[in-house]
């Protein structure tokens, strides 16, 4: 069985503001300490969880991580069915991030060149894992570090 600690744990978080929303992506490898902060740049409705937690995991395929332990069950299922259906994704809603550096196009490419095979464990989302609360904590300070600029109600 493997170990919870070589598991590169990822996640996603959402900053809700006056101006509207951030988001914020982190990866975090546990055994070999190391950490991976992702800004899904997303824009309206796309500036979602479901861009952030897929930014997050197409980040620790993208730096070869084999064993990625995510809490979003629904990007794991998004994963395979690009990687079994890529003709269903032409119009995602994601389509940006499905197909850029932190997209599916390349966790397909990844996928294929990796010398070992890609593993996905499913994690209960803050049930003290220890690298996914540091992924959660990752997440959370990169969507709360977006610069916003704040104009002054007119007088």
């Amino acid at each position: 069985m493997q170990d919870w600690r070589d598991w590169t744990c990822t996640d996603g978080s959402l900053k809700r503001h006056e101006e509207g929303q951030d988001t914020g992506s982190g990866v975090y490898h546990p055994c070999l300490n190391i950490s991976h902060c992702v800004k899904p740049r997303g824009g309206g409705i796309t500036n979602a969880i479901p861009r952030a937690e897929l930014a997050a995991i197409a980040a620790a395929i993208i730096h070869g991580y084999s064993h990625v332990a995510t809490d979003s069950l629904t990007s794991m299922r998004e994963i395979i069915k690009q990687l079994s259906h890529p003709n269903l994704h032409r119009h995602h809603i994601q389509g940006d991030v499905l197909q850029s550096i932190y997209g599916f196009e390349c966790i397909s490419k990844a996928f294929h060149q990796s010398p070992s095979p890609i593993h996905f464990h499913k994690v209960k989302s803050h049930a003290g894992i220890i690298g996914n609360a540091y992924a959660v904590a990752l997440a959370r300070s990169q969507s709360q570090t977006t610069l916003t600029l704040r104009i002054p109600p007119s007088k």
